[in-house]
């Protein structure tokens, strides 16, 4: 299987290409956020689409949330919806099979609703935790 390798802050993920429909720069976008629901959106297309930051869902206080400056998006789809994952850097491309990932170490409840699986990328000394797939869009959103 094919995976996007992403940096979100400090988190190393892995996303599953199957659900990527197109890796974008934010400065390209409109930037269409609410401030009534506080719900950030872009313009991608000429579609209204909500974007989450992983890297701000995942941490415990506001004072450590990141701004959409310096930020990529990733255009993702489950069924119907789409959304934009903001993320910091794009890695690159990982070819991994099922057998090349590990066991969840224990997590706060909020990162094991959003990943399943790690692998440990020896060549960089690090370790990328894998996004579900399909996208658990209840828990993004």
């Amino acid at each position: 299987m094919l995976y996007l390798n992403v940096d979100a802050g400090n988190y190393h993920l892995l996303l599953n290409s199957q659900s990527i429909i197109e890796v974008i720069d934010s400065d390209t976008l409109q930037d269409e956020s609410s401030r009534s629901d506080n719900i950030m959106y872009w313009i991608w297309r000429d579609e209204k689409l909500p974007v989450v930051n992983i890297y701000n869902l995942l941490q415990e206080r506001e004072e450590n949330q990141q701004t959409s400056k310096d930020i990529m998006g990733v255009v993702c789809q489950r069924e119907e919806t789409r959304i934009i994952m903001a993320v910091n850097h794009i890695n690159g491309l990982l070819q991994l099979e099922e057998n090349d990932f590990s066991l969840l170490p224990p997590l706060p409840e909020k990162a094991a609703r959003l990943f399943d699986k790690t692998f440990q990328d020896t060549k960089e000394q690090i370790q990328l935790l894998r996004l579900r797939y399909p996208l658990p869009l209840d828990d993004l959103l």
